[in-house]
């Protein structure tokens, strides 16, 4: 539940046979200073989860372009057009 450090590969590989540690994982990362997470795809699970583990983040769903425009206008400070 840490960033990887010299061994990537070999972490990776142990991760395709064992558990990840999601919870830890999200909560190390907020720990880190990370407030603002986007999930990439369809669905919304990862979201979801996030918010469970921490409400005062920032957590963003893209998947398709009119999200992706939502998202990158409200992480640019800026509000989103009326269109």
């Amino acid at each position: 539940a840490m960033p990887y450090g010299e061994n990537a590969r070999e972490l990776l590989a142990k991760q395709m046979c064992n558990p990840v540690l999601w919870k830890k994982t999200i909560q190390n990362m907020i720990a880190g200073g990370f407030d603002t997470f986007v999930e990439l795809g369809p669905g919304k699970v990862l979201s979801g989860l996030i918010k469970k583990i921490d409400s005062t983040v920032s957590v963003f769903n893209v998947s398709g372009c009119e999200s992706l425009n939502l998202t990158a206008e409200a992480l640019s400070g800026r509000k989103p057009d009326e269109n």
